[in-house]
């Protein structure tokens, strides 16, 4: 398996994406990815919009976060965790009205220490909303999140660990790789490519996962599953879950996982 597989891989599926559409409310950049040596800055901006028929009240805020397996974020206060760069970031404006169809655009500062150590740092800005007319009541919805990672290269290591590959079910087949990032770097576009072969070398299926990312010390869960019904369920036997995965790094890993279909399941 060669490397220039899985990166022309993320390019073409890059190419496929559908366009998203529009939210009443939006911002216009969703995550800032710098690449900063300590003691430089950098100056971005993202813009705010309002396509509601109301206006509303903005207000900007900054937070810690982590992923968990699913990729599901979870927030604590700004500077909580020693991954955070909260303290590095500033912005403005904080608060502002945003009439019908109206748009604010939002300077964001990032200024890294002269003392900050190799790796990735984060944190997000959280735009909260709600009506400018107290008298309108709404279910109080989650803010949007604008991801901010900063990443010292000087020094970093790009590592990752396969922990578990696990049969989910069989029918539909369905399984699911554990990956964790054990260096101190964001990895972006990882890709894992796996092949079920049974006791006669013939290979059953053969997947490629969409690309992930993983922030340093977190784990993510890919699944891959005969997800439209096309696939017959695997014949009882014993069978091996090939798994290669490429995270960017100088080598690529490889594991295997043996496992048994039993008969009437």
């Amino acid at each position: 398996m060669k490397k220039q597989f899985f990166r022309l891989f993320v390019l073409l599926g890059l190419l496929m994406l559908p366009a998203v559409s529009g939210m009443s409310l939006g911002v216009t950049k969703i995550e800032f990815d710098l690449q900063l040596n300590p003691g430089q800055s950098e100056m971005m901006t993202f813009v705010v919009e309002n396509n509601e028929a109301m206006s509303r009240d903005i207000s900007l805020s900054i937070s810690d976060f982590r992923e968990d397996v699913n990729g599901q974020m979870t927030f604590s206060d700004a500077g909580a965790l020693e991954s955070s760069n909260a303290d590095w970031i500033t912005f403005s404006p904080k608060q502002f009205t945003l009439d019908p169809r109206g748009r604010q655009e939002i300077q964001v500062t990032v200024n890294v220490p002269a003392t900050a150590a190799s790796g990735t740092t984060w944190s997000a800005l959280l735009v909260h909303s709600a009506p400018t007319d107290t008298s309108i009541r709404e279910t109080e919805s989650n803010p949007m999140v604008v991801k901010v990672l900063q990443t010292v290269t000087s020094g970093a290591s790009r590592n990752m660990r396969l922990e578990n590959i696990e049969l989910l079910n069989n029918d539909p087949l369905r399984l699911g790789v554990k990956m964790a990032n054990t260096g101190d770097e964001v990895l972006r576009n990882i890709l894992c490519q796996i092949e079920i072969r049974n006791t006669q070398g013939d290979t059953v299926r053969n997947w490629i996962m969409p690309p992930i990312t993983i922030l340093p010390g977190d784990a993510r869960i890919s699944e891959v599953a005969d997800v439209d019904g096309s696939m017959e369920a695997l014949a009882p036997g014993t069978y091996i879950a090939l798994v290669i995965v490429d995270f960017g790094g100088d080598h690529l890993l490889a594991s295997q996982h043996l496992f048994e279909v039993k008969a009437g399941e």
